[in-house]
């Protein structure tokens, strides 16, 4: 869990350009705009997402919680929340690299990401995301964690040493 919280604080620098692209979503409404850009790697599940990218208020419901949102800016949006004493980060992008990058860079902190179109969900366990990923489809990736020595322990959950 330590490590989603580094996650949720270092994010921030996984995502630091403009998508300037053309294919930029604001959500500041609740409801994503624009069409999707790009596969999500994984299959798609039934849901009224599968037209576009989900929103961080979608991603709550997917996981049984509803998010308190923790921040809007240019080039993502995120939300956590709490479900049977689970923590989940939820974060909505305006592009695929914005997305790619915060990911690989998030990571190196462990953690089990749920993947999708422009969407992340973040947790501790892959069983925590089976749910979810059933409702909005998406691939399972696991963060490589790393002891209080700086070297990778396999564990898939960084050690707060």
């Amino acid at each position: 869990m330590a490590g989603l919280m580094a996650v949720g604080v270092l994010g921030l620098a996984g995502c630091g350009g403009s998508g300037g692209s053309g294919d930029s979503v604001r959500e500041d409404s609740g409801k994503a705009t624009g069409a999707a850009t790009g596969g999500d790697g994984g299959s798609a599940g039934p849901s009224a997402v599968a037209a576009g990218p989900a929103t961080v208020e979608q991603l709550a419901e997917a996981v049984g919680c509803t998010a308190q949102i923790r921040m809007t800016v240019e080039d993502y949006r995120q939300g956590v929340c709490k479900k049977g004493g689970t923590g989940y980060t939820l974060i909505t992008f305006t592009t695929e690299k914005n997305k790619r990058d915060w990911v690989d860079y998030a990571q190196m902190y462990g953690g089990t990401y749920l993947i999708g179109t422009r969407w992340v969900i973040g947790t501790d366990d892959e069983k925590n995301v089976k749910g979810a990923q059933g409702k909005l489809g998406g691939s399972v990736e696991e963060g490589q964690g790393y002891d209080s020595s700086g070297t990778g322990d396999g564990s898939g959950v960084a050690n707060s040493g």
